[in-house]
């Protein structure tokens, strides 16, 4: 079971602005359109990708399903600009646990 990752009003993926997420290229997921700026793991797992940028990473959940999380539109442009991760690569997580502070108005919100 996943928990959402941020607070905020829940969209379809068709609803975002960027191709890429709008098709489904990475998969199914949701759109949030935050309320908030922390970030948290929607499940227990092992972070198996950070962006360098800290927009984005994946999480590995024990059962092995992979769960990508994404800040924003566009926000690889940030070059990592208001985003502070506070987990690492290889790390173990708990659901809930904090994984990114969104410090940036330019971010577009959370995805």
């Amino acid at each position: 079971m996943l928990r959402a990752p941020i607070s905020g009003v829940v969209l379809p993926l068709a609803a975002v602005p960027d191709p890429v997420f709008a098709t489904g290229t990475f998969g199914d997921g949701v759109a949030i359109d935050p309320l908030s700026g922390t970030l948290v793991a929607p499940c227990d797992g092992t972070v198996i990708h950070l962006a360098p940028t800290g927009h984005a990473l994946t999480l590995e959940a024990p059962c092995g399903a992979q769960v990508l999380l994404h800040v924003g539109i566009d926000t690889m442009a940030l070059r990592g600009e208001g985003f502070e991760p506070c987990v690492v690569a290889g790390e173990r997580v708990r659901r809930a646990m904090c994984w990114c502070a969104s410090t940036s108005t330019r971010s577009g919100g959370a995805r």
